[in-house]
């Protein structure tokens, strides 16, 4: 896969996090767009049409899931994937994350490099798929 290609908004409300996360990214060749709340990543969105969004699950105001919410209400979602990355593994983090719309949810750990390439797998893993249903329904 081209990773040239991939385009991803970037959500976290945590800087230090956000910018060791941003260049692993870029470092893989991904091109990225950082928001750090929940508002400015409606507004990049709509600016910014990325192939997949990575958002923080706690932020301040709002936080990740309403912010997903909110993003599928305003349309600005369609098939664009979000992936969920947060410090809480909870299993009720997880149902509502997905029953908002995430397709995926990534675990924030000490090793930013090992979150770097859980989040390329986890983009990979969902572009493809897209790239299947995509070619299916061009052959059917």
């Amino acid at each position: 896969m081209d990773h040239r290609t991939i385009r991803v908004l970037l959500v976290d409300d945590e800087e230090d996090f956000l910018g060791v996360l941003d260049r692993r990214l870029r470092w893989r060749g991904l091109e990225v767009t950082r928001a750090r709340t929940g508002a400015e990543a409606l507004d990049a969105l709509a600016e910014f049409p990325a192939d997949v969004v990575v958002l923080d699950l706690k932020m301040p105001g709002m936080d990740g899931l309403e912010t997903l919410r909110r993003l599928g209400g305003h349309g600005l979602l369609g098939e664009v994937p979000v992936v969920i990355i947060t410090g809480l593994d909870v299993d009720e983090c997880r149902r509502s994350a997905s029953a908002a719309g995430a397709r995926d949810y990534v675990l924030k750990e000490n090793d930013p490099g090992r979150i770097g390439s859980e989040m390329v797998s986890a983009v990979e893993r969902w572009l493809a798929r897209r790239e299947a249903k995509q070619a299916g329904a061009k052959s059917a």
